[in-house]
């Protein structure tokens, strides 16, 4: 998604790879959190995982992703040839 609307967006390409490159790198230190967080669940509240994993953590995520891309817009806005 965070790459879809990068891309979308009328921008220089290579700032566009750039947000997508920095972008990957902080969700999959996103997701090792997300999933160390998932364990812990699974050993002390297995009742409550599948509720955190399927509404809490995907949340999580979505909001994340937005804000990755407003973070991305600023960049670009500063960046971008006026």
């Amino acid at each position: 998604m965070l790459a879809a609307a990068i891309f979308a967006y009328p921008s220089l390409l290579r700032l566009q790879i750039l947000g997508i490159v920095a972008g990957m790198a902080v969700l999959w230190g996103f997701n090792l959190l997300r999933i160390g967080a998932l364990i812990a669940i699974i050993a002390w509240a297995p009742k409550t995982f599948d509720f955190v994993h399927m509404y809490l953590w995907q949340t999580a995520t979505l909001l994340v992703v937005l804000l990755l891309f407003l973070v991305w817009l600023r960049f670009e806005r500063r960046h971008s040839a006026p």
